[in-house]
């Protein structure tokens, strides 16, 4: 049962986490458009998205003209539909938050505030952008958009690289001297400062925040998109609306992938016990990959 368990987590996280690495060949939020990712784009399961959003894109321009209460209740659903949906395709900061849960682990707590954070960020930067675009061209420009994006999510990226450097740098630091100590007989952990030092840190556990903000802040096109279609309606709260409700069907997507990390971390972690050797490399394998995939992310983010 417990293998079961490990496998299935495993295949989660993997199935959310190949898509989200890719690069898209365009901006797929144009209207009538949907993620195409170059890398996946052959993909089964890209093609199911890409229909998905197309459908659900459709669904919400025709209630975003309509304003009884219960197209809006209809809008807001269809809207955290589409965020769940939005949020599987390329980007949207799976890798980021599985590397962090894998590299240093979370609570439940911990995973569920990131993740709706990151979502609340990456929908709310593009509400802030799209809203300063309109006030300084006296229109909504999705062109604007787009360039500023671009600034924000390069200035962001570098900001990242930096923060996953560091962390690559400690974690590097922390696997070797857990050999170096294991190679050395009679090492007791206990009164070594340097183990002590590490444990403390452990315990407090290391702070994911500078990451989760650096990643989240990037604009999501898909809230751009449905914004517009709000302003283009004449129904600016209405777009408002919808970019909440998208930014909490994100929020589930991403506090799933975090889910599936956790469960790999939760599965290998035991493995270790009763073996020194397997469970430093475990460890390691861990932490230095976890710290890895997310100087990956911030790399492929900055270019």
């Amino acid at each position: 049962m417990r293998l079961r368990r490990r496998i299935w987590a495993a295949a989660v996280l993997a199935a959310l986490l190949c898509p989200g690495t890719a690069a898209g060949a365009s901006n797929p939020f144009l209207p009538g458009n949907a993620p195409a990712p170059r890398v996946v784009r052959n993909l089964s399961g890209v093609s199911v998205l890409t229909h998905w959003q197309r459908a659900l894109q459709s669904r919400m321009t025709a209630l975003m003209d309509i304003s009884t209460s219960a197209a809006v209740g209809t809008l807001t659903l269809v809207a955290g539909i589409y965020g769940v949906v939005h949020a599987l395709g390329p980007g949207h900061q799976k890798t980021l938050l599985a590397g962090l849960v894998l590299s240093q682990g979370a609570t439940l707590g911990q995973a569920a505030t990131a993740a709706f954070l990151t979502a609340a960020l990456h929908a709310g930067s593009s509400i802030v952008l799209i809203g300063g675009t309109a006030l300084a061209l006296e229109r909504a420009s999705l062109t604007a958009f787009e360039r500023g994006r671009e600034l924000i999510q390069r200035g962001a990226a570098l900001a990242l690289v930096a923060l996953a450097l560091g962390m690559l740098v400690r974690r590097v630091r922390e696997a070797a001297h857990r050999r170096r100590h294991r190679l050395e007989a009679g090492h007791d952990a206990s009164t070594c400062p340097v183990c002590s030092r590490m444990e403390r840190a452990r315990e407090k556990g290391a702070s994911p925040w500078g990451a989760v903000v650096a990643g989240g802040i990037v604009p999501c096109p898909g809230a751009a998109l449905l914004l517009l279609l709000g302003i283009s309606a004449g129904h600016l709260g209405l777009g408002v609306l919808a970019v909440l409700a998208l930014s909490l069907g994100m929020g589930v997507t991403l506090f799933a992938v975090e889910m599936g990390a956790m469960g790999v971390r939760r599965g290998l972690i035991p493995l270790g016990k009763g073996d020194p050797r397997r469970g430093d490399r475990i460890r390691t394998v861990l932490e230095v990959g976890g710290s890895l995939l997310v100087l990956a992310f911030a790399v492929l983010l900055a270019f």
